[in-house]
């Protein structure tokens, strides 16, 4: 009944047709470091997903704490996400190289994949209980969690799934074609059961929360934004559609005026901005300006004027 599945990187060889699983894990990014064997990882696995031998992919990205060049990163990378796909965030301290609290840069990067996936519940953590405990102690409410723990199966809330072996341990698991690697069940949870945990089931999407705009001094935080709406030009205009262009690869392909004073608010920016607003739960936005709800989503993705 439990889902098993391995995850990999480049320090195994690429999947193939003899991987005996129905999830599977590839490694995408760390930080801005692109994994080498991601894009023949990442073919595969869409193939399979499309003729049912997966069920689900999980694609993983380890934190750093520059969380916004990360998930610029990781959207680049991807391309546009399958809809069997979640993604998960790697918490680990890398033998002291991350050290303290990191929940508002893990959380800004959980709000950001989970915008961008368009449901909360295909953004899910991993790590040890320590360094969950340690990095992320303020975790957002309802985050499902793969705990990394061998030769034990503590309990800890979210736990979707636990991470058994890296193959180095007692149990070393030979998985094809990978040979000794990482290991997980998501216990007592068959596959279905499994999908509809990350959002992979067609259900309804868990869309994130948007925080109410804050009130910072003027000349910081959202409130450095300057208004933008349809039919206005200029440099802030420019400035937003070339972040949009490479945060939203998926879906923003405005072009861009060569001269900042001239870059036009247009049907372009209509649609991208629109999309966004959809995407984060702003409700009623239609991508005609930029309001505070936008401003606070958008600096909260890391958008700087």
């Amino acid at each position: 009944m439990d889902t098993i599945w391995s995850d990999v990187s480049e320090w195994q060889v690429p999947v193939d047709d003899s991987y005996p699983y129905q999830v599977l894990a590839i490694r995408s990014n760390d930080g801005t470091y692109r994994d080498k064997d991601f894009a023949a990882n990442h073919a595969w696995s869409r193939r399979a997903l499309d003729t049912g031998k997966l069920r689900a992919l999980l694609i993983y990205l380890v934190y750093r704490p520059n969380w916004a060049d990360e998930l610029a990163t990781l959207r680049d990378v991807v391309g546009t996400p399958h809809p069997k796909c979640a993604v998960m965030i790697d918490v680990e301290s890398w033998g002291g190289q991350i050290t303290g609290d990191q929940s508002p840069g893990i959380n800004n990067l959980h709000h950001g994949i989970g915008s961008w996936l368009g449901d909360m519940r295909r953004v899910i953590g991993y790590g040890n209980v320590g360094d969950l405990n340690r990095l992320w102690p303020v975790k957002p409410p309802g985050v499902r969690l793969v705990i990394a723990a061998y030769g034990s199966n503590p309990d800890y809330p979210g736990k979707l799934g636990h991470q058994f072996t890296d193959g180095a341990t007692a149990d070393h698991l030979l998985v094809s074609p990978f040979g000794y690697a990482d290991v997980n069940s998501a216990d007592g949870y068959d596959i279905t059961a499994f999908c509809a945990a990350l959002g992979l089931d067609g259900s309804p999407a868990v869309t994130p929360p948007v925080t109410p705009p804050p009130t910072p001094p003027p000349g910081s935080g959202p409130l450095s934004i300057p208004d933008m709406a349809y039919g206005q030009r200029g440099r802030g205009i420019y400035t937003l559609q070339g972040w949009c262009n490479r945060m939203f690869a998926s879906y923003s392909h405005i072009f861009i005026n060569p001269d900042p004073a001239q870059a036009y608010y247009g049907d372009q920016t209509v649609a991208v901005i629109a999309e966004f607003q959809r995407r984060v739960g702003i409700t009623g936005g239609d991508g005609r300006n930029v309001g505070p709800q936008t401003k606070s989503a958008l600096w909260g993705l890391g958008y700087r004027p």
